[in-house]
């Protein structure tokens, strides 16, 4: 079987600062936060 091929996304700065905002002040959950802007949570 061959290797699958695998993406890496690039985040823009400001929605980097945006995600860390929403679970440090928002008191957001991790798991909300990437919900919530469409991030897979595991890449974070």
């Amino acid at each position: 079987m061959g290797k699958r091929s695998r993406t890496n996304n690039s985040y823009p700065e400001e929605l980097k600062m945006q995600a860390v905002r929403m679970v440090t002040v928002g008191n957001m959950s991790y798991r909300e936060m990437t919900g919530q802007l469409g991030i897979r949570n595991k890449t974070q």
